[in-house]
This record gives C-alpha cells, sequence and structure tokens, in this order.
C-alpha cells in the first residue's frame, strides 16, 4: 500500500480521497488550502516538476479536478477543454513518464442517455461538452502503453450543505421553503461519495487496471431521490410544508439538452468484492435525523 497522489484535493471527491487515504494520501490544492497540501495550479505547473519534489514516489495519481458543470462547458467549449481535456491530460502524462499509475474521474456523461444500465464494454456516445471532454481523455488514455484507471462515476451525494450534492442542497430549500422540482426523466445512479472514494482505493490497491464504473446499485430519477429525502423528513417533521414538484428535464432552459438516462451497470465492480454502497434511503434517513430531528 504505496503513497497516492490526489490531483485536486481540495475538491468534494477529492476531500473524501483524502480522508479515505489518510497517511497514504498527497493532496494538491488550488485556491482552497486542505491540511499537509501541496499547492498546485495546472494553468501554470507541470505536474512533472510537482513530483520531482517530492520526498514519496506515489504509485497513483488520481486526477479529480476540472470543471465539472455541463452549462459551462456548453457556454465556454475551448476554455472548459483547455482545463478538462488538455491539462487533464498533460498531467497524467507526466505521471505515466514519472512511473505513476494514473487514474482518471469520468462521468455517466459519456453516454447519450437513451437508455441506461450501460456497462464498461459499450462504445460511448456523449451528447454534450462535458461528456464529449471526458471521451477525449478516455480515448488518450487507451492509446497509452502504460497501465490505467477510469472510474466513472455518476451522481455524487451526501449530506454535506455547502457543496454540489444536490441532497445537501435540498436540505436547504426545505428549511427555506423553497419549491423543490425536479425531473422524473433524468436518471442516475446516485452513489455517497465516501463510497466512491472508498472503492477508487480499493481498485488501486486491487492493482486493477482498466475501466470501471463507480456508481450505486439503484438507478433512480432525480424526482424519486428528492421524494426519498422529502418522506423521511415528512416521517420526522409531519407538520413541515414541502414543496416538491414534479417537471420534465428538457422543461429547464439549459444549453444542451440532458441525457435522460444516464444509469450505469457496476457488476464488473462488484465482481472485484469492492466495499458495498449505503441505499439511498438510508443515507436520506440519516441526513434527515441530522438536520430535522
Amino acid at each position: 500500500m504505496r503513497s497516492v497522489l490526489v490531483v485536486g484535493g481540495s475538491g468534494y471527491l477529492g476531500q473524501s480521497l483524502g480522508r479515505t487515504l489518510g497517511s497514504r494520501g498527497i493532496s494538491t490544492y488550488n485556491s482552497k488550502p486542505v491540511p499537509n497540501g501541496l499547492h498546485f495550479d495546472a494553468s501554470e505547473t507541470r505536474l512533472r516538476d510537482l513530483i520531482s519534489e517530492m520526498s514519496i514516489e506515489p504509485s497513483h495519481a488520481v486526477v479529480t479536478y476540472g470543471a465539472i458543470n455541463p452549462e459551462f462547458c456548453a457556454r465556454d467549449p475551448v476554455g472548459s477543454a483547455q482545463i478538462n481535456v488538455h491539462s487533464v491530460i498533460e498531467a497524467m502524462r507526466d505521471a505515466i513518464d514519472a512511473g505513476i499509475v494514473p487514474v482518471f474521474l469520468s462521468t455517466d456523461y459519456v453516454f447519450d442517455g437513451t437508455r441506461g444500465a450501460r456497462n464498461e464494454t459499450e462504445s460511448t456516445c456523449p451528447t454534450t461538452q462535458y461528456g464529449a471532454q471526458k471521451v477525449a481523455v478516455e480515448e488518450w488514455l487507451h492509446n497509452q502503453n502504460a497501465p490505467w484507471i477510469i472510474a466513472r462515476a455518476s451522481k455524487l451525494v451526501s449530506g454535506a450543505r455547502d457543496t454540489h450534492s444536490v441532497l445537501g442542497q435540498w436540505v436547504n430549500d426545505i428549511q427555506d421553503g423553497r419549491e423543490m422540482r425536479c425531473a422524473t426523466d433524468q436518471v442516475f445512479s446516485p452513489a455517497l461519495v465516501d463510497d466512491v472514494a472508498r472503492s477508487i482505493v480499493q481498485l488501486i490497491d486491487h492493482a486493477a487496471i482498466g475501466i470501471f464504473h463507480v456508481a450505486g446499485d439503484e438507478a433512480m430519477s432525480r424526482y424519486d431521490l428528492a421524494k426519498t429525502l422529502v418522506e423521511t423528513v415528512e416521517d420526522l417533521t409531519p407538520t413541515l410544508s414541502i414543496n416538491l414538484t414534479a417537471a420534465k428535464i428538457h422543461d429547464f432552459p439549459f444549453l444542451e439538452k440532458r441525457p435522460l438516462d444516464t444509469s450505469l451497470d457496476t457488476a464488473k465492480l462488484r465482481a472485484l468484492d469492492i466495499t458495498s454502497f449505503r441505499s439511498m434511503k438510508d443515507l436520506c434517513t440519516d441526513i434527515a435525523r441530522e438536520h430535522f430531528s
């Protein structure tokens, strides 16, 4: 169990990876410092320079940073590609040159959403700039004569209220009495961010290589996930008025049409005896108890 470099350790998943790895983890940050972190700005610095200054040689480098908002990618495809494609490839090239195995965090948006339960052997077919940028990096890795891991994630969630987790955002909406307007036809495979972090570390410790779908086992619509949280909150506080309304994903004025069903088949991951993922019902129950009991 050698050390692991987390490039983007101040991000949502990066912080969870840092907690999971403990003393094994070496995290980088840009604008938001992390304890014992190393400053790294991909727009100004080469990862090879950081690696050359490290006293410990990690076995893997998990690249988690990027422009993750699909709207930003659609609005600025050139600028977002500079981050999500060019700088990420440069960082992974530096890792490979140093004998370090790159671990790339990809997305369920590499598929078009026309049907769910996609597995790792199926051809990618993105319909958004964000998905296409992730595919570009995946294709680059496929052409490298070196080991690598692609971890395709779906919706990462937790009860944290100051992140992009939809569950944490809905806690704020419920407490502030705001409408929760959620799509019934947008389906994904939500997973607790800490479970995803643990699975990635286990893939590293299994010396796995290739593509793995690191996601939850439940295919759920955004509306159904919100309803699960609402029902658990209502069980605790039946007098609370919660405004959950149903919509279609194409009712929202996105610059690009979002894929509908991007749920993932996780059989390949489960075959490795990877840690089990918490159910959304259990997670929502804990979140409700924390904030509304």
